[in-house]
């Protein structure tokens, strides 16, 4: 069953999870993606507070059915390894204060690197269905709560400065 509105169709009543879900949403919303080999989505954003570093949006479905529904926000922006310790506090804290996105400290395998990297990601577990506007509710919170880490964790100056990364960190 589906009902016009805001720019196209919409499925309304619970469905079975896919990808189908996630494009409309982006295309609704007027989102620019990219789909790779895999189908999972991409939508980059701009800098955020005139910082330099750039967010991509990753919306996948994973897990053995693909009815796990993950929503990864990434930033270009680098922690030294200086600020790992208070990189690491920051997200505990975040954590604890907030529902979403789940935030940690990525770490390369290299102990000789001098960056990690942020990773923020909601998991949402939709095997018996979901709706489409609990799905866009999904993901109209991830993207806003992640930006919202990403200027905190500015605010904290716990990144990088774009001069100080080089590529081959």
């Amino acid at each position: 069953m589906t009902e016009a509105g805001n720019g196209g169709a919409r499925h309304i009543g619970v469905r079975p999870f896919d990808r189908d879900m996630i494009k409309d949403h982006l295309d609704r919303n007027g989102l620019k993606h990219l789909v790779d080999q895999d189908g999972d989505f991409r939508v980059d954003f701009a800098a955020f507070d005139n910082s330099g570093y750039e967010i991509s949006i990753w919306l996948t479905a994973e897990g053995t059915n693909e009815d796990i529904f993950v929503i990864r926000a990434l930033s270009t922006a680098r922690v030294p390894k200086t600020l790992w310790p208070a990189t690491i506090e920051f997200c505990n804290k975040w954590n604890m204060e907030k529902r979403y996105p789940k935030a940690f400290l990525w770490l390369p395998e290299d102990t000789d690197a001098l960056f990690g990297a942020i990773h923020l990601e909601g998991q949402f577990p939709l095997a018996a269905g979901v709706t489409q506007p609990l799905l866009d509710e999904f993901i109209s919170t991830l993207i806003g709560t992640s930006f919202s880490f990403w200027e905190a964790v500015a605010d904290e100056r716990l990144l990088a400065s774009p001069i100080e990364e080089t590529p081959n960190d």
